[in-house]
């Protein structure tokens, strides 16, 4: 079976609401998951800031668009923790800035192969979307609003270390998860639920 290519996805933002917040970071890593449920990295987490292009929000958009296959419909599968809130949010700041791209929400939510490990957050609560966040299953250190004040405060340093800490713990947990998540279906299937 051919491995799929896998595309981390994180945006740090300035805000929820994609008409009048920014983009502050696009993080992404690539990577490929064997037949075996091992991470196999084809390179390592990348951050686009807007503070470091001289065009900001709009220069890491558009990096963003030329460095990923994320529009090609059977390239790079999305992954992350709360996918359609990054995936709007660069679509509405393309827009916004009239970036020309392939990037359509419906395409990548109903025909795209994807992971959005929220849903696994929200089960392991119990159906709860509160506390159901990445900093309250793994190690992850603080939310968004951190990285907001981060980014306010110009501790630009605080938020790149902010976002390197999530993906790292993102990657733990979807280790675990390749590892735990076969052992589920094998118990499920002898105990016919």
């Amino acid at each position: 079976m051919a491995m799929k290519n896998f595309l981390y996805l994180d945006c740090e933002t300035t805000g929820f609401d994609a008409s009048s917040s920014e983009i502050t970071m696009i993080a992404y890593a690539s990577f490929k998951i064997t037949s075996e449920g091992s991470i196999e990295m084809l390179y390592s987490l990348k951050q686009l800031n807007s503070w470091e292009n001289p065009d900001g929000e709009k220069g890491i958009i558009q990096d963003f668009f030329k460095k990923t296959r994320l529009s090609e419909i059977w390239e790079d599968a999305p992954v992350g923790f709360n996918l359609p809130f990054d995936v709007n949010m660069l679509i509405k700041r393309a827009e916004f800035h009239k970036i020309q791209n392939n990037l359509n929400f419906e395409a990548i939510f109903n025909n795209k192969q994807r992971i959005d490990l929220r849903v696994i957050g929200v089960l392991m609560f119990r159906g709860s979307f509160f506390g159901s966040g990445l900093n309250n299953i793994c190690g992850k250190q603080g939310t968004g609003k951190d990285a907001v004040m981060y980014y306010n405060t110009k501790q630009f340093q605080k938020l790149k270390d902010y976002n390197h800490q999530e993906y790292i713990e993102f990657m733990k947990f979807l280790n675990f998860l390749l590892k735990k998540m076969p052992l589920l279906l094998d118990d499920f299937k002898k105990n016919k639920w």
